[in-house]
């Protein structure tokens, strides 16, 4: 039995009297030992919000941890953190991908090229744009950035702009937009690419703003 799974089991009293005592008399004089089963206990409450722990186990901590206010505490500020969380990466999961088309998609529905580039930080990106063919640029939309429509804009400054299309997302909850921008509409140089929203009232609201560096692509197989 390794460490870790000792530790778990001792803190869901599945080790034996011998076993617990031996274990205790460690931490008392091992203050790494303590911290360990303090990481361990944390580890188990998030087993048991995740739903990693099962059946005996589910119940051993159950009975071992949710008897007093302390511990059903700590469970309601462990989940409200799951819930924060899980909001956050919400939010942040609309990125854009780029692919390439030798020529227009003759079938509805045909996939793009080959990936050349998925952003999904806020730093500069570099894209190598090829001589010919379509950009396909794929943008994913969450539940919080459902609109009537959207625009994705492609300019070189504000008074310079390359290139616009007004796109309609798939009807599903979470799915993405996609746009072909000719390649020959393309030059080298520094690109910011802008997604927006129109509401029912035609009003525009920026979602996803990202820079763009285009350079001529040396080979695209």
């Amino acid at each position: 039995m390794n460490k870790d799974q000792l530790l778990a089991d001792y803190l869901l009293g599945k080790l034996d009297q011998p076993d617990c005592e031996a274990l205790e008399e460690q931490y008392f004089v091992d203050p790494e030992t303590l911290e360990e089963i303090g990481a361990m206990q944390e580890e188990l409450f998030d087993d048991y919000l995740t739903g990693k722990l099962q059946n005996a186990d589910r119940a051993r901590f159950e009975q071992r941890f949710l008897q007093t206010d302390a511990g059903r505490s700590h469970l309601r500020f462990l989940q409200g953190l799951f819930d924060w969380t899980a909001r956050k990466a919400r939010r942040e999961r609309p990125w854009f991908l780029f692919s390439w088309l030798p020529e227009v998609q003759p079938v509805m529905g045909q996939e793009a090229g080959p990936e050349l580039l998925k952003i999904t930080g806020e730093e500069d990106q570099v894209l190598d744009i090829p001589a010919a063919g379509f950009l396909v640029v794929e943008m994913a939309l969450s539940r919080e950035s459902r609109h009537d429509a959207y625009q994705l804009v492609l300019a070189q400054s504000a008074s310079n702009e390359i290139w616009r299309s007004e796109v309609l997302a798939e009807p599903a909850a979470d799915s993405r937009l996609t746009a072909q921008i000719p390649c020959e509409l393309l030059q080298e140089g520094q690109f910011i690419l802008t997604a927006f929203g129109r509401s029912a009232a035609g009003e525009l609201h920026p979602l996803l703003e990202r820079a763009l560096l285009f350079r001529k692509a040396r080979y695209i197989p």
